[in-house]
């Protein structure tokens, strides 16, 4: 009887455990909606974790009913790592709510920059790495005191309420900025502004910025950089933009620009880089565009109006084929020294005296140069290469044109 009493008591407490688990189960699950709303009510620090108490999540039911959801998933675990907030989904019943996450972070170091009221523009330092600009209104010429210089910021956010014109050197030669948020539409010079930021990987978006004319050494010495926004319209100097940036293997969009006239030197020193692009016709300064450049195989067409072309194309030890050198050119020294692997055909068209080292050890592969073309200086071009690979294509129509120039510095002479 002892064993039939404990066997009976068994049963009841599975029984018991059974009912209590369809109930809670019952009570657990979320009545059906037709949608869902949530919102984050907890506080998070960056890369802090989320739990379930950090967000409300309500639904609507086919009746208009506003409920309570229960059973909901987050679409991340964590909060970012930097910047002031961050987004995430909250799904239920195969509906989503995208939610906007406030990150809570600590305050380092700050400053009042705002031009006029100093309150109205803020730059804050965070212990995550953050560098933010905050505010509204006009910035104060800060020189060469900027209240940032010497912290190791990681990530740069600007708002774009913020009415910037000039940010030369502000970001220069920090090793450890990844990021940079875009640009206020209205910076107007950022000359060396991120120049040898060796860790920053792409540029932060600029090409809103329609009043910026100066780009020169901007993005010098970035040699993890990997890609560049478009130019922007009215940009008028890229001088050495983006000089030794190794790792960037394709070129900007200049195609926007229309005021364009100084490459030079843009990008002096991209070993990495396979193309030149397209040149725009505004370009008259192209010295050392693309010195060094020691992958690329094909040089682009010069500009109709180009003045300055000297080492274009100096050291690309990898240029098959060059393009014409047009009569607008006023110097074409070292134009194409160095250039190992060029042959095929080359015109020169110009009458320039500057042209010393236009060929210098161009064409020494063992391949043939031949060069051509309405300059009166072909035959000296040729003789000063110190390539056995380069001729010329005519000798009596380079002795004819030779002719020609000097005649024509008589007369002008005279």
């Amino acid at each position: 009887i002892k064993n039939i009493y404990i066997i009976i008591g068994i049963v009841v407490i599975v029984a018991l455990a059974v009912v209590l688990q369809g109930v809670s189960s019952i009570r657990s699950k979320d009545k059906p909606v037709v949608k869902i709303s949530a919102e984050f009510v907890g506080k998070v620090p960056p890369k802090g974790i989320f739990t379930r108490g950090m967000f409300h999540v309500s639904g609507t039911t086919q009746d208009g009913l506003v409920v309570r959801i229960k059973n909901f998933t987050v679409s991340s675990q964590r909060a970012d790592a930097n910047g002031a907030s961050c987004t995430v989904d909250v799904s239920s019943q195969g509906y989503t709510s995208t939610v906007v996450v406030p990150i809570t972070r600590q305050e380092e170091s700050s400053a009042n920059i705002g031009y006029g009221d100093k309150d109205n523009v803020k730059v804050t330092f965070y212990k995550n790495g953050d560098l933010e600009f905050s505010g509204s209104g006009a910035v104060k010429n800060l020189g060469s005191s900027l209240p940032w210089a010497g912290l190791k910021y990681t990530h740069v956010y600007i708002d774009d309420t913020i009415d910037l014109t000039d940010i030369d050197n502000w970001f220069k030669g920090n090793k450890n900025l990844v990021y940079c948020s875009p640009l206020p539409k209205t910076v107007k010079t950022m000359r060396s502004a991120f120049k040898d930021d060796t860790a920053l990987v792409e540029t932060p978006e600029y090409f809103q910025c329609k009043n910026l004319k100066f780009m020169n050494d901007a993005f010098s010495g970035c040699t993890a950089l990997e890609s560049a926004d478009t130019l922007p319209v009215n940009l008028k100097s890229a001088s050495g933009t983006f000089a030794n940036c190794s790792t960037l293997t394709k070129v900007a969009d200049m195609s926007k620009t229309s005021n364009l006239t100084d490459i030079s030197n843009i990008y002096s020193g991209c070993s990495g880089l396979r193309e030149t692009g397209n040149i725009p016709e505004t370009v008259t300064n192209m010295s050392g565009a693309f010195q060094n450049c020691l992958n690329i195989s094909s040089a682009s067409m010069f500009p109709k109006a180009v003045k300055d072309i000297s080492s274009a194309y100096s050291g690309c030890a990898m240029l098959a084929s060059g393009m014409p050198i047009p009569e607008s050119a006023t110097d074409i020294s070292n134009c194409y020294a160095g250039c190992s692997n060029l042959a095929g055909t080359l015109e020169i068209n110009t009458d320039t005296p500057n042209f010393s080292g236009c060929l210098t050890n161009a064409c020494t592969m063992g391949d043939t140069l031949l060069v051509s073309g309405n300059s009166g200086n072909l035959l000296e071009i040729v003789q000063n290469s110190g390539s056995d690979g380069v001729s010329l294509a005519d000798a009596e129509a380079a002795a004819a044109q030779n002719a020609r120039m000097v005649a024509e510095q008589g007369t002008n002479e005279d």
